[in-house]
């Protein structure tokens, strides 16, 4: 600071402030909370399976739970980056590469397994 130099400082209106307001949250139906529960329980199953997958069952068993998840993707019970994000992570505890493991789901994702009738 340079001697008997003066500086302005503006400050903002309590207005400009405030944090934005928030959203009103969407009411929740029963028929959602379930549908919520079931779809965490399926990610939870599901990379609990990969992490426990063995030496040259590893590939195989990520695939298959990728396959399975991405229905549920297309049902809107999960989110791409959530079941994406869980099996890589479980693929990598498992021992797999990472790029193997980003390999895999992501073409799982794009041909999930079909549903049975």
């Amino acid at each position: 600071m340079v001697p008997g130099a003066r500086h302005a400082v503006s400050v903002p209106r309590a207005a400009a402030l405030a944090p934005p307001a928030r959203p009103r949250p969407m009411p929740v139906t029963t028929d959602t909370c379930g549908a919520a529960r079931y779809g965490f329980a399926a990610l939870t199953a599901a990379t609990a399976r990969v992490v426990r997958a063995t030496a040259g069952t590893r590939h195989p068993t990520l695939l298959a739970e990728a396959r399975g998840l991405a229905g549920l993707i297309d049902r809107r019970l999960l989110t791409e980056h959530t079941v994406t994000t869980a099996l890589i992570g479980a693929a990598e505890m498992a021992g797999l590469p990472a790029a193997e493991a980003q390999s895999i789901v992501a073409w799982a994702m794009t041909h999930p397994r079909e549903p049975k009738l």
